[in-house]
Formats: C-alpha cells, structure tokens, sequence
C-alpha cells in the first residue's frame, strides 16, 4: 500500500514505512524495451529495437543517395518486395521476413537505404530510388551529352562539305 505526500511516496512495507524520491523510484521498462539494443526505430509511432547488437556497427551512418520507395508502393511477396508499377523483378529479393533489418543507411550497401517498409512493419536496406535532384542531374548530363553529339555531327557534316568543296576546286583546276 502506498500513498503520495507532495513529491515524495510513502511505500509502507508490512510495519515499517519508507520515504522515497521519485528519483530512486523504479520505473517500468516499456513494453519495447530490449536489454542490449544499441539502436531503436520506430514504425507506424511504434519502437522497436532496429540494432539488437548482432549486427555489425557500421563505420558510419550518413544519408545515401536516393530516395526510399514510396510505403504504398510495396507489394508484399514471399519471394521478395516488389514495387508498383515500377518493377517485374523483386526490389528487395527474398523473404521480406527473413531480411536483416537496419537503423540507419550506414547498415547498406551504397546504393541502398534504410527504408521502412509495411511488408514487415519495420526498416530494412533496399535499393534507393533516384532523388528528383539526382534525375534533374541525370536529364542535364543526357541532354549536355546529346548537344555534344549533336555539335560533333555538325562538325563531321560541315568537315565533309569543306572536304567536297576542296575535291571540286581540285577537279575544276585539273580540267
């Protein structure tokens, strides 16, 4: 049986009554706690441990290129994670189950990222999807690439009309 009196709680114990700060008080660990978890995620405002410490620490945990595939994109197979409408073969292959799972994009492969995923209600490493800079980029260095071959062929045609031209002068001076 205990009481409250201002900050301090009276636990009384059989006969003898104790005083207690709220500091030396035991707080109940969450439902979501786990003993050795260096990371925690959440999903869906839920935690959970994403770095039960079984795997391995990554040397560091910056942001990869990339965009995560949209979560309502996912298709859930037991093959693998597919991507509507953009994939015929799995984005991520394998059980999604069975997948290790990851607490920052440090735990991928470099062209992979820490994506959250509704096939398994937590994050795992999957191909990153090109970032709308990165596509802005890839056009420009198409289209600078094209002008390029664009300029070369007009380089080429004019060289040939000036080799024509010289072929002319030349025959005309012979006849």
């Amino acid at each position: 049986m205990s009481s409250t009196q201002g900050k301090a709680k009276v636990r009384v114990t059989g006969h003898a009554t104790e005083r207690t700060t709220p500091a030396e008080e035991e707080v109940p660990e969450p439902q979501w706690y786990v003993s050795g978890c260096r990371y925690y995620c959440v999903y869906d405002e839920v935690p959970y441990c994403c770095d039960d410490g079984t795997l391995e620490m990554p040397a560091n945990h910056r942001r990869h290129e990339g965009e995560c595939p949209p979560e309502d994109a996912h298709i859930c197979k037991t093959s693998g994670i597919y991507l509507a409408p953009w994939t015929a073969e799995p984005w991520v292959k394998g059980a999604p189950k069975e997948q290790p799972m990851c607490a920052s994009d440090g735990y991928c492969k470099s062209d992979q990222r820490c994506c959250p995923s509704p096939c398994v209600r937590r994050h795992l490493c999957m191909r990153a999807l090109p970032s709308q800079e990165e596509e802005e980029g890839e056009e420009r260095w198409q289209e600078e690439e094209e002008d390029q071959g664009r300029e070369e062929k007009e380089k080429r045609i004019d060289d040939d009309e000036m080799e024509g031209e010289e072929i002319e002068r030349e025959d005309a001076e012979l006849v």
